[in-house]
């Protein structure tokens, strides 16, 4: 059986206009906030930067990183760790204040999803991917991550600072 990895991009802002499934209450909240404020609210969180579509009441996100790679999974997770690399850290699990369409995600997943974690951009883009790309000699890792790398390209047009990315994944089975 084969282990996929969901790749979900949260940005932080004060904006709250994105495409995907909304927390009504949240929402609420915030509307009646802002009109008991007299004018607009301004509070931070992280929302969804994937474009996600409904198809017959099922959400999905178009998602930056889709490929089924598990040298990147092992360098991420620990995930299917054959390599016997050490991993940048262990899952961290979902963060408490990650954006309603990634929770609601892993609650559609339930318990199938597991090693769920997270990384800013700048962690990522910190991570020297290029010692992992080796060639050695029983195999030739020198583009093992180059969709991976492509895809921290991608996530840097997001928001001018990488601190201001999250990228949020957990593995299925």
């Amino acid at each position: 059986m084969g282990c996929d990895c969901h790749f979900f991009t949260e940005r932080w802002t004060n904006q709250k206009n994105y495409e995907g499934p909304k927390d009504i209450q949240i929402n609420r909240d915030i509307k009646l906030n802002s009109i008991l404020e007299n004018g607009e609210h301004q509070e931070y969180s992280w929302i969804t930067a994937d474009t996600w579509t409904n198809d017959d009441g099922y959400w999905s996100a178009d998602e930056y990183y889709d490929d089924r790679n598990y040298f990147l999974f092992a360098i991420l997770a620990n995930v299917r760790n054959g390599y016997r690399i050490e991993p940048l850290a262990e899952p961290r699990g979902i963060p408490e204040d990650s954006c309603y369409p990634i929770k609601y995600i892993v609650n559609e997943w339930k318990g199938d999803g597991h090693s769920h974690s997270y990384f800013t951009l700048k962690e990522l883009l910190e991570v020297d991917w290029d010692k992992y790309c080796v060639k050695l000699p029983e195999v030739d890792r020198t583009n093992w991550l180059d969709d991976f790398k492509q895809t921290l390209k991608e996530l840097k047009e997001i928001d001018k600072n990488p601190e201001n990315v999250r990228c949020v994944f957990f593995f299925d089975n």
